[in-house]
């Protein structure tokens, strides 16, 4: 069910929460963070699959982006990225995709029944691309990216107040399909 304009801002302006339990590995990568750039810690860290979120304040975010190459020779196969802690739904998800052109994001509120029959609800998010190189970025090879954060809105990231699963698509908008 696509949601009315309204709906949506309320949705996008909600305030978002990481859980995270660190592992040793992770509590590694603190220490590493801060030795590579001379003193700042990122406000989370989440490993999964081949990525390496590290999240960091928004204000220093600038900052901080120009040790990323650094950091990215020290791990050979595994992807770094670096994503603005933002604590708004629409801000963290424009931070997720920084290299694309995000023409516009829509959301649909989905209502199922499991089979015991009991309706599940799930935001589906569907961010929409002009292009099908900025969506080939989004989406990532073989669908890895999306695949892992997914995963990561799945397992670690919460909407304040509202326990509902988030899944995140990325489409061509129609606006490219009729051109």
């Amino acid at each position: 069910m696509m949601l009315s304009k309204y709906a949506e801002d309320l949705i996008f302006s909600k305030e978002v929460n990481i859980r995270k339990k660190y592992s040793n590995s992770e509590l590694k990568l603190f220490n590493y963070f801060y030795e590579k750039t001379g003193g700042y810690f990122p406000e989370n860290i989440i490993v999964l699959n081949q990525f390496v979120f590290f999240f960091l304040n928004p204000q220093d975010y600038f900052f901080l982006s120009k040790y990323i190459h650094k950091i990215r020779k020290d791990f050979n196969s595994t992807k770094v990225l670096f994503i603005r802690n933002e604590e708004k739904l629409i801000k963290l998800l424009f931070s997720f995709f920084p290299d694309t052109y995000i023409h516009d994001i829509q959301i649909e509120w989905i209502e199922s029944s499991d089979e015991r029959r009991l309706s599940v609800e799930k935001i589906l998010i569907s961010i929409l691309f002009l292009s099908y190189e900025d969506r080939g970025i989004a989406v990532g090879k073989k669908g890895s990216y999306i695949h892992t954060v997914n995963k990561l809105f799945s397992e670690y990231i919460f909407i304040k107040n509202a326990e509902c699963p988030i899944r995140i698509k990325c489409s061509l908008d129609q606006i490219q399909m009729a051109i």
